[in-house]
């Protein structure tokens, strides 16, 4: 079996962002924080029609047990209990019928609210699988987003209350991700290890910070950049 990492497949849906972690595949996973939404993989120029095993990498931190829908091709295939012991990773395994070409495998969210790491295939399909990112030509830094966000003690309904900042990667490289304050100080480091080539995305919530302008700076290799935030509270 062949891990394709759930932070690279299509996402359909709010509040499904990637989280990094040394813990999970790939060391990043999709934390699923809501009811609703789709994760969609592609597989193309399959061998053979059949019946192939797969598994999906799970973790539960916030209840259990999760049910959620498996479609094949877009036909309903199973529902998955996701169940088990609460914050550890967890596989759970099923047998999908696949046609020969191409093929797509989505989790629609019935219930939501787990956090989901990989989605693992026979290694004899896997040549062929068309992953949904494609690799950037150059390197890149986005503008985070919200921005201004809000953060702290305050209500979730009264603002948002994390950010997101995505990049780039147009091949492996040691990443390091780093949040200044105005006077050029390091507050907080969000990556600092090799990435995989590819997008990306971390979340930011900024809970230990005072309101206020900061800026995040990405090294990559020889590519360098940063770009302004504000964090109000």
């Amino acid at each position: 079996m062949v891990r394709l990492e759930a932070e690279r497949a299509t996402r359909q849906g709010q509040n499904i962002t990637v989280r990094s972690t040394t813990t999970a595949s790939g060391g990043a996973y999709l934390d699923m924080a809501t009811q609703n939404g789709t994760i969609i993989w592609q597989l193309a120029n399959v061998p053979a029609a059949g019946s192939y095993e797969i598994a999906f990498g799970y973790r539960l931190p916030y209840d259990t047990p999760k049910h959620q829908y498996i479609n094949v091709n877009g036909v309903r295939a199973a529902e998955i209990v996701f169940d088990g012991s609460l914050n550890v990773w967890l596989e759970k395994k099923l047998n999908v019928n696949l046609v020969q070409g191409n093929n797509v495998i989505e989790m629609v969210l019935f219930w939501g609210w787990m956090g989901l790491d990989y989605l693992a295939v026979p290694s004899t399909i896997v040549t062929s699988v068309a992953e949904s990112s494609d690799l950037p030509g150059s390197f890149s830094l986005q503008q985070n987003f919200p921005n201004p966000f809000w953060s702290g003690a305050t209500s979730r309904s009264a603002g948002n209350p994390a950010t997101i900042i995505r990049y780039s990667l147009a091949k492996p490289e040691h990443v390091k991700l780093v949040v200044y304050d105005m006077l050029g100080r390091p507050v907080h480091i969000l990556i600092d290890r090799k990435q995989r080539a590819g997008p990306h995305e971390i979340s930011f919530d900024g809970r230990s910070l005072a309101s206020g302008a900061y800026f995040y700076r990405l090294e990559a290799g020889s590519y360098v950049d940063e770009k302004r935030m504000l964090l109000i509270k």
